[in-house]
């Protein structure tokens, strides 16, 4: 053992030595000064400190331990931290873990359940180190933890009722201290004389296989044995000689054991082994032999009994596969095949489980399985499909029908309800009185087919603009079904609507000859009529007279239908007299007459399913409720004279945003107007603003105007004095500035040709403009083309005067409403069908409309019937999809399509479909 010198304690014997100065010292040397001198010059000297610790500050440390000088002098533990092996660490409590730099109780936490990272899925809590659906007895789900709100400090007695510092939680009351006999350790009372985890004193934990008696751990021995030695060992004190009767009273050479006491021979019924007495009968470190020990067993008690060794399980553990050398191997209170007892698995229909406290709980679901009824007991007894989320299959799997993903958002609708996902042009050719169909698709596009249309008596070919007697074809429509409708105007004449089927489905074999007779290019033009006056081309599904003779039919759109008719009705209006007609789109009969206090020029059908009025000079607009079952127009609205330029009171072409803002070109003005429709009668009391085009177009004639996809507006202008047409572009919310400068208008392409009309944006958003110019071509302007945009032009045009909505975006644009559809495969012939979920965004004004149908086979799924299930506002998910069809007298089969319906605001806001889930149960 090395000297240590103590330097305090030298000093003290200094001061004694200085303290007897003067005085004899009896038996010793006299001279006391140099004594002195010696011991206080022994203070300045260095201690010596044992082996492993080291000088710090001027005494030994073991930086191995020290908080103030971990691993090296000055390097001090934070508070909460203790220095182990020269590292400072997080000290937790007992029975919590360090886990991401905190202690946490992993036998709680849904962060960390069972260990550090495991993180319970969504609607799961931890408890006992395991996820589950519920809690196990006596604790208490607090925002997915599992708590004993008895002894939780931060849940005394109920969730989130924390103890005030300085309190403990005694049977759910905080209190300011433990009952009598009890300490506070980590906030709960505990017993230190009986807990394990808290031995004597908090945090000290007895080692496997120990109990605590009276605060101290010891070695917990099968019965009729005893605890002797350094390390502790069992013994039976009856029969060992180096403990006979009690710990450390070793027997003499020669003398054995026997029922304590040391003696010359074991009496009868005894065996000397190895000096100790014992019945090989009971001794487990002789059982049935001298030397045959039994166990140790790992989780149990070892025994013997009739001379056979014995295994007695502790609490919570059992020996399941009746092996000893292994001990009771299992936990019983944890083990997902062996819970609670040997051989009962944790075995759920369509689902996992876990083994919390010897329960089995049902912890996750098979994909495609749910929990529908909350019942562990029956496993996940029903069948989901989630579509969307972060989870579900992606919408694309689906039917989106003038919709579109939006990342953030989900489904959100894209356009009017349509059965066409055709990109069409539906160009007139006006000085021939037929109609192209272009097919946008292709780079570069194809002129598909011609169509004669009007009546006979009308066709001009060759002079056939503003000329009494020629059907002059103009202003174009298109329908939800992708068929168009062309005003034929009817100069002195009468004036007639040709609608033109857009799909093959949707003409009709009228001879009869099991094929479609109809023009396929640009030369095949088939004749008007056969001899019983039917159109010869049976893609031409009908032309009607409309109005009366030289009404001058100017103006067309189609407005956003109903149940009926989810294509929409033709509106057609006469400028000579101040009328909007209604028309049938199948028949082509009028259904309705409007007067309007305005002459029609053009005109465009909004969210809200009211029709607006485009004019010519009447320095006004109006408008018509299409939605009313008698409807009306509304008294004029007059434009604002006075903030333009030279008062000019003329429009040419009108269009509407997705806000709901109307737009109108200025023909013969130096600018273009926008309303945005106010709360009053007809959407009177507005706003509008004045858009200056005088730098870009340098000129004064605005002709068409559309929406773009990229929130701009586009209008087509010409500039007389150089008979060359410009495109112009400024962004739709700048109607909020009431003056939108000119500075704030772009010139986007100047094509060089005369007489611009039409422009319209198709599928791809690519912009297509018009010329009714004599030898023009149709014009392309394609933004999106890398490495920058490009122009070019396409011949096959015949002077085209029109300023309609000949490609259907500003249908598509104006009016978002989409819906979104999947089918659902529940696999067996006869589904209990139960909640159909939704997860959506509803802003104010949105609405959403879920219907459903079946069938056996995902063919017939075409030819079902759609019920109702649900409209949004006001119905709130989940819905009860099988009552829907019992409701309509259905009887649910294996395949059940969905379809979610969706409409935008008036105000442009629009809804969206998160998620979309239905369950249901096979028999």
């Amino acid at each position: 053992m090395s000297t240590s010198w103590n330097p305090w304690a030298i000093a003290l014997g200094a001061s004694a030595l200085l303290g007897a100065c003067g005085a004899p010292v009896v038996g010793g040397n006299t001279d006391g000064g140099s004594d002195v001198v010696m011991d206080v010059a022994v203070m300045d000297v260095a201690p010596s400190c044992d082996g492993g610790q080291m000088i710090c500050s001027g005494r030994c440390v073991d930086a191995q331990t020290d908080n103030a000088n971990c691993g090296m002098c000055g390097r001090a533990c934070a508070a909460g931290q203790s220095c182990r092996a020269g590292v400072c660490e997080i000290v937790c409590p007992s029975g919590q873990t360090v886990c991401d730099g905190r202690c946490v109780s992993t036998a709680g936490d849904r962060e960390h359940c069972g260990m550090c990272g495991n993180v319970c899925p969504a609607g799961q809590v931890c408890s006992m180190g395991a996820c589950g659906t519920m809690c196990a007895a006596g604790t208490t789900n607090c925002m997915g933890s599992c708590r004993e709100l008895q002894s939780d400090r931060a849940n005394c007695g109920m969730c989130g009722n924390a103890c005030p510092s300085g309190q403990v939680c005694v049977m759910g009351a905080c209190a300011t201290s433990c009952p009598m006999g009890q300490t506070e350790c980590a906030g709960q009372c505990v017993n230190t004389q009986t807990d394990r985890a808290n031995c004597g004193m908090c945090g000290t934990s007895c080692a496997a296989g120990q109990i605590c008696n009276m605060g101290v751990c010891e070695l917990s021995c099968a019965a009729g044995q005893t605890a002797c030695g350094t390390p502790a060992a069992c013994t039976n004190t009856q029969s060992d000689r180096a403990n006979c009767g009690m710990c450390g009273n070793a027997c003499a050479a020669g003398l054995v054991c026997d029922m304590g006491s040391c003696v010359p021979s074991c009496r009868m019924g005894q065996t000397n082994c190895m000096g100790s007495c014992t019945s090989t009968e009971t001794d487990p470190n002789h059982c049935g032999a001298c030397g045959t020990v039994c166990g140790p067993y790992a989780n149990a008690i070892a025994s013997c009994g009739a001379s056979m060794c014995i295994m007695t399980c502790n609490a919570g553990f059992n020996d399941c596969n009746a092996n000893r050398m292994d001990g009771c191997e299992v936990d019983t209170q944890t083990s997902a095949a062996h819970c609670g007892r040997c051989g009962n698995a944790c075995n759920f229909a369509n689902g996992t489980g876990s083994c919390a406290m010897g329960g089995c709980r049902l912890t996750a679901c098979n994909a495609g399985f749910d929990n529908c009824d909350g019942i562990d007991a029956n496993g996940c007894e029903c069948r989901r499909t989630a579509v969307g989320g972060m989870t579900g299959v992606p919408f694309t799997d689906g039917t989106l029908s003038n919709a579109r993903v939006d990342p953030m958002r989900g489904v959100v609708p894209d356009g009017m309800v349509t059965t066409s996902s055709d990109d069409y042009l539906w160009i007139v050719n006006t000085a021939e009185s037929t109609v192209s169909k272009w097919d946008a698709a292709v780079n570069p596009p194809v002129q598909l087919a011609k169509y004669r249309v009007g009546i006979t008596a009308g066709e001009c070919v060759g002079a056939c603009c503003h000329t009494n007697g020629c059907n002059m074809a103009s202003r174009v429509a298109i329908d939800g079904n992708g068929d168009v409708y062309v005003a034929n105007r009817g100069f002195g004449m009468q004036g007639t609507v040709t609608k033109i089927a857009g799909s093959r489905a949707n003409c009709v074999d009228r001879n009869g000859n099991g094929m479609i007779d109809t023009s396929s290019s640009a030369t095949s033009v088939l004749g008007y009529v056969n001899a019983i006056g039917q159109p010869v081309d049976e893609c031409v599904v009908w032309t009607a007279n409309v109005g009366n003779a030289d009404a001058l039919l100017r103006a067309i759109t189609v407005d956003r239908g109903d149940a009926s008719n989810p294509g929409g009705y033709v509106w057609v209006g006469a400028y000579n007299r101040s009328q909007f007609y209604k028309v049938h789109p199948r028949t082509g009969e009028t259904l309705a007459t409007v007067n309007v206090p305005v002459r029609p020029y053009g005109a465009v059908v909004t969210a809200d399913g009211r029709l607006w009025i485009g004019t010519l000079d009447n320095g006004a607009t109006a408008s018509i409720d299409t939605t009313a079952a008698m409807p009306t127009a509304s008294a004029a609205i007059a434009f604002p004279t006075a903030q333009r330029i030279g008062g000019c009171i003329n429009s040419y072409g009108i269009t509407a945003d997705s806000a709901g803002r109307l737009w109108f070109a200025g023909w013969n003005c130096r600018d273009a107007l926008g309303y945005a429709p106010g709360a009053g009668a007809g959407g009177a009391g507005g706003t509008w603003s004045r858009v200056d085009t005088t730098v870009q177009i340098d000129g004064y004639s605005g002709r068409g105007i559309t929406p773009g996809p990229d929130g701009y507006i586009y209008m087509a202008g010409e500039d007389p004095a150089e008979n060359n047409s410009r495109i112009v572009r400024w962004l739709a919310s700048d109607h909020t500035m009431g003056t939108v400068a000119a500075a704030r208008v772009e010139r986007v392409i100047t094509p060089g040709q005369t007489g611009p009309s039409g422009i319209g944006f198709d599928r791809r958003g690519r912009l297509y403009l018009t010329h009714w110019g004599a030898g023009t071509t149709l014009v392309r302007y394609d933004p999106t083309a890398m490495p920058m945009p490009v122009t070019t032009t396409h011949a096959g045009v015949n002077r085209s005067y029109s300023y309609s909505d000949f490609t259907g975006s500003v249908r598509r644009t104006s009016i978002p409403e989409g819906s979104f559809t999947y089918a659902f495969d529940t696999t067996c012939a006869s589904p209990r069908l139960s909640n159909l979920s939704l997860t959506t965004d509803l802003p104010v004004g949105t609405v959403m409309n879920i219907s459903a149908r079946t069938a056996g086979t995902m063919a017939a799924l075409a030819a079902a019937t759609d019920v109702p299930v649900a409209s949004l506002p006001p119905n709130g998910s989940p819905y009860d999809l099988g009552a829907a069809f019992r409701a309509a007298g259905q009887t649910a089969a294996q395949f059940v399509r969905v379809t979610v319906s969706m409409r935008a605001a008036s105000s442009g806001a629009t809804p969206a479909l998160s998620a979309l889930n239905a369950a249901w149960t096979c028999p």
